[in-house]
């Protein structure tokens, strides 16, 4: 679990293991042929309040590099997702779940 600071400057408790995930780069793990070492994934983290607040989750397997976190806007994360889905890079589970968090999310999309 992890401290974030929310836009308005309140503490928040994230866990990369509860809160729902919009992306995760796939890890360098045997077969996968990739070979991701590094990465960045999306989070939101839902309070009890009903407020979701966005996070990325930047990771790496390298001992040189820290894992970080960072808060996004919800219009940053809905941009990266589209990004993501315009490459084919969202699995269905992540573009069901992108679809249940952002309704009509990727309507009006090209191609």
């Amino acid at each position: 679990m992890t401290v974030l600071k929310t836009f308005k400057g309140d503490e928040i408790v994230v866990n990369i293991e509860s809160d729902v995930c919009f992306y995760k780069t796939p890890r360098n793990l045997p077969n996968n042929q990739y070979g991701y070492t590094a990465g960045t994934d999306i989070y939101g983290h839902k309070e009890q309040s009903g407020v979701m607040h966005y996070y990325i989750y930047d990771w790496s397997t390298s001992e040189d590099m820290e894992n970080e976190y960072n808060r996004l806007s919800n219009e940053e994360v809905q941009d990266y997702l589209r990004d993501k889905v315009t490459m084919n890079r969202l699995s269905n589970n992540e573009i069901r779940i992108a679809e249940e968090y952002f309704s009509g999310i990727f309507d009006n999309m090209p191609g």
